[in-house]
């Protein structure tokens, strides 16, 4: 999902399902920069760690994956130094509009719940904070 995010398309696409599969299975993932020369080198790396054949080559956990990420989004595209800061490390999660930009937040924005698993719908309805027509 990350690679169709920062490229447009997920990493491997052919015409039936079979040839997919095969390539699934097969073939090496082809490495972001291809698509967008513009991103920093690094994720290429990160990439092909992420998409090994194998499962012990892959990251450990999704937190490694994502220490990655940040680690290579922040290297300068083309060259691999640091610049100091990447767009990929900088997403605002919250998405709350910038303190003092004048921008208000949508209508019924609410902070996230979290609740605990098998808490279900039932929660949900009970939370104050959920959105307006979300149960």
């Amino acid at each position: 999902m990350v690679h169709e995010c920062l490229t447009g398309h997920p990493p491997f696409r052919r015409d039936d399902d079979m040839a997919l599969l095969w390539a699934h299975q097969y073939d090496e993932p082809p490495p972001p920069t291809e698509d967008r020369p513009d991103l920093a080198v690094g994720l290429d790396a990160v990439f092909a760690r992420t998409l090994a054949k194998s499962p012990d080559d892959r990251y450990d956990s999704c937190l490694a994956f994502v220490a990655a990420l940040r680690a290579a989004g922040t290297e300068d595209p083309g060259t691999g130094a640091s610049d100091g800061g990447h767009p990929l490390t900088e997403v605002d999660l919250a998405a709350r509009p910038p303190a003092g930009s004048g921008l208000k937040s949508p209508p019924g924005w609410a902070e996230p719940v979290l609740r605990p698993r098998g808490a279900g719908r039932a929660a949900a309805a009970r939370s104050p904070s959920a959105p307006p027509g979300i149960p």
